[in-house]
């Protein structure tokens, strides 16, 4: 524990606090920096995404009339979010928040979503992120909602309680037990032929990310929720049309 010291510029807004600095981007108004022990722990913003790598089942029989197909059409892979408004809340106990209402559009310029997000910060450092996800109408059905967050490859090894060991979606996950599990990143990458989604953890209490040297990044769901941690991006699994095409770890 410790005094939590903010700070305001035109790049956004920073608190510092217990050993660590925490940055709030002005462009993407989310947590977009976060430096612990002289390392940088997030390597890019947070952001909505509405997207996965489709699947051959996605793709069905008929590739140009499956879902991966119509969630491009939407533009689905290809959208660009902005900020719309941001509000600087301080509280009673010591507290910083921020809270953004975001607009994702795709290439035609329309409306695929709008995202209210609140990131809170600790007096103790710690750092809530609550978010409200609001998708246009006209959509099909999508294959995610939710956000996206990157931290250097150095977060090699992971812990979780939720299901386990192997990967777990809503349609299958029986098979896989409730229980507190680890295994290393790269670990949770299952190399199908043609790159797609894969690695999923259903009902998710908790998360931890490990560095060789003992840097932790904890993640902790209200309730139990889906989550994935790969080394590859969503965008370079879906690029990729064979294994050999993805970037070397």
């Amino acid at each position: 524990h410790g005094a939590l010291d903010w700070h305001v510029s035109d790049q956004g807004w920073t608190a510092v606090c217990c050993g660590q600095s925490i940055h709030l981007d002005a462009a993407f108004g989310t947590l977009a920096g976060w430096e612990a022990d002289g390392v940088q722990v997030i390597t890019q913003a947070l952001e909505p995404i509405f997207f996965r790598a489709a699947t051959e089942i996605d793709a069905a029989a008929n590739p140009a009339a499956g879902w991966g197909q119509r969630w491009r059409e939407a533009g689905l892979d290809r959208l660009e979010t902005r900020v719309v408004d941001t509000r600087a809340l301080r509280f009673e106990q010591g507290g910083f928040g921020l809270h953004t209402d975001l607009v994702s559009r795709n290439p035609a310029g329309q409306d695929v979503a709008q995202t209210s997000v609140l990131t809170t910060i600790q007096a103790d450092g710690s750092v809530r992120v609550d978010a409200l996800f609001r998708t246009a109408s006209w959509l099909p059905p999508l294959p995610r909602v939710g956000v996206t967050l990157r931290l250097p490859l150095d977060f090699a090894r992971l812990e979780w309680y939720g299901r386990g060991p192997h990967e777990s979606y809503c349609d299958r996950k029986e098979s896989a037990g409730l229980g507190h599990y680890s295994s290393s990143v790269a670990e949770r990458f299952h190399p199908f032929i043609v790159p797609c989604e894969t690695g999923g953890i259903e009902d998710l209490r908790w998360a931890r990310l490990w560095t060789a040297s003992g840097l932790l990044f904890e993640v902790v769901a209200d309730s139990p929720l889906h989550a994935s941690v790969l080394p590859y991006s969503v965008a370079q699994m879906d690029r990729a049309r064979h294994t050999h095409e993805l970037p070397a770890p």
